[in-house]
């Protein structure tokens, strides 16, 4: 079965819900740290994770590398279509934990998988602790974080003993278990030892919501608990393609993005938008257009 991002439908409703309240400044954070570093890609956080409620971070290395090519950032979930989003999405419904209690970040935001696919140079590890106090100072419930991986290791040590971000650190009172990282790479073992390693992320994970207060979905609940939700947002997506909405949706996200743009920046920025949207919703917007100018 195809990860929802996959589907046309699921990828184009998170899109049109990128500025979402839930998501809306730590995407805004992520607009600010791309105008930091013209002509760079920080992903997004996908909508369907409540970020602005979350009490648990999965703090990661880098962005890996996009699977679909698109103007657009992408986003951080456990829906994309690779094997570290699938293994991730697993070891969240192992323990029960939904989107709403988690959120993902990266130690060094900016995308630079293709020029460090292996880990990243001390300095960009370090460069990474200003993005990563900022996202924490916009999200005050995460109490908890899961440090996948030796740069994410590496990087809460540092916010924790680096003098410039002790304090705030000291103050935030984080605890922070150590996990593997969940790309295929590091699980390159017997099946007993992977099957023991998993359970000993998703141990991590279970103490990390004990610590939180996060009580886990019921076991026997999980398997449809994720079946309701996915069936949800499907049926948003769905209900989202009429082609008035549509009209506002390139509104809406595109909404104090265009400030200050030329015109031709503008249509660039509309341009790189539209080629993000599957075939369908673009026809339906076309048509929306074309009546609404008939209309007039």
């Amino acid at each position: 079965m195809s990860r929802r991002m996959a589907d046309a439908l699921f990828r184009d409703a998170q899109l049109s819900q990128a500025f979402a309240p839930q998501v809306r400044e730590v995407n805004q954070l992520c607009d600010a740290l791309m105008a930091e570093k013209p002509d760079s890609t920080v992903p997004y956080i996908a909508p369907h994770h409540n970020a602005a409620n979350a009490r648990i971070l999965s703090l990661y290395s880098n962005p890996g590398p996009a699977r679909r090519p698109s103007p657009q950032p992408g986003f951080l979930s456990g829906e994309n279509d690779d094997p570290s989003a699938e293994r991730m999405s697993q070891i969240y419904t192992t323990v029960g934990l939904s989107d709403a209690d988690v959120m993902p970040w990266n130690s060094y935001p900016w995308n630079v998988h293709e020029s460090y696919p292996n880990g990243l140079p001390p300095q960009l590890v370090v460069d990474g602790l200003g993005p990563l106090k900022r996202m924490l100072e916009l999200h005050p419930k995460i109490r908890a974080v899961v440090a996948h991986g030796s740069d994410a290791q590496r990087s809460m040590k540092l916010l924790a003993t680096k003098k410039r971000f002790a304090e705030f650190s000291s103050a935030r009172s984080l605890v922070v278990w150590q996990a593997r990282h969940p790309a295929n790479r590091v699980f390159i073992l017997p099946s007993p030892d992977r099957a023991a390693a998993i359970e000993r992320v998703c141990a991590s994970y279970r103490e990390a919501m004990e610590s939180v207060g996060v009580a886990p979905l019921p076991a026997a609940g999980r398997t449809a608990a994720v079946k309701q939700v996915r069936a949800t947002r499907r049926a948003a997506a769905t209900r989202a393609l009429s082609g008035a909405d549509l009209v506002s949706e390139v509104g809406d996200v595109l909404s104090g993005r265009t400030d200050g743009l030329t015109a031709t920046q503008t249509r660039n920025a509309v341009r790189a938008y539209l080629a993000s949207m599957s075939p369908r919703r673009r026809t339906d917007l076309l048509v929306e257009l074309v009546a609404q100018r008939l209309d007039s």
